[in-house]
């Protein structure tokens, strides 16, 4: 990433901490933060950040690539400002843990930028948090797979998806996905055979099928282990 040509600093961002050695400018704003989260917890930060390492030092105290001083900032072009601030929030909770003023649309734009680095930490957390909050299911698979979650959190998503009555219309069809949504037809025809003649808004499932043989046949159908 390309050093600021101009020699004007931004103003300074909300999280402008005191001993932060990494300097990192989004829109208008200088943070300085901590290298050290980014570091341990992201590939994509280790590769961009990550000094030589010589006989004279060892890799935590190498020196920052890029963004050690505010001449140096590293630029962040495609991320906004306010979105960057909630995700640091997770690192400098005030309240130890405390997450109860996080809305929804927080924890999606933390999940977004997580996911764009590879957070794996803070991407779990997003989810847990996410779960409380309501949000179409097909909106939620799509964020989710977006986001590379973890199959763990997805693969009861597609099963409440291809067990459900209800068929698709077309605004779930276009959200999810061409792959996704061919794939959880698949999952419901198996299910189902074909749709209630009585009813074509309705797909109930056939009686007597138990959930361990939906999981299996979910599971199947999209081509990943079966979660226990």
């Amino acid at each position: 990433m390309p050093n600021d040509p101009l020699n004007q600093l931004p103003q300074k961002g909300p999280y402008h901490i005191r001993g932060g050695d990494l300097y990192i400018q989004v829109e208008q704003f200088l943070f300085r933060v901590h290298s050290y989260f980014f570091l341990r917890e992201s590939n994509f930060w280790r590769n961009e950040l990550d000094g030589p390492v010589t006989a004279n030092n060892h890799r935590d105290d190498a020196p920052l690539k890029i963004g050690n001083n505010a001449a140096t900032r590293y630029i962040l072009k495609d991320v906004k400002a306010a979105d960057f601030t909630k995700l640091l929030g997770v690192f400098y909770n005030r309240n130890y843990g405390d997450f109860s003023k996080a809305k929804g649309g927080d924890w999606i734009a933390i999940l977004r930028l997580a996911g764009k680095w590879d957070f794996h930490e803070i991407k779990e957390l997003a989810v847990e948090h996410l779960k409380k909050h309501t949000m179409e299911l097909s909106h939620r698979v799509r964020l989710y797979e977006e986001n590379q979650v973890d199959g763990k959190h997805l693969f009861p998503l597609y099963v409440q998806l291809s067990s459900r009555e209800e068929v698709f219309g077309l605004e779930e069809a276009r959200v999810l996905g061409i792959e996704t949504f061919v794939l959880v037809q698949q999952a419901r025809e198996r299910l189902r055979g074909q749709a209630s003649p009585s009813d074509p808004m309705q797909n109930p499932l056939p009686p007597g099928i138990q959930r361990p043989d939906i999981r299996s046949i979910v599971a199947a159908t999209f081509n990943i282990p079966l979660p226990e």
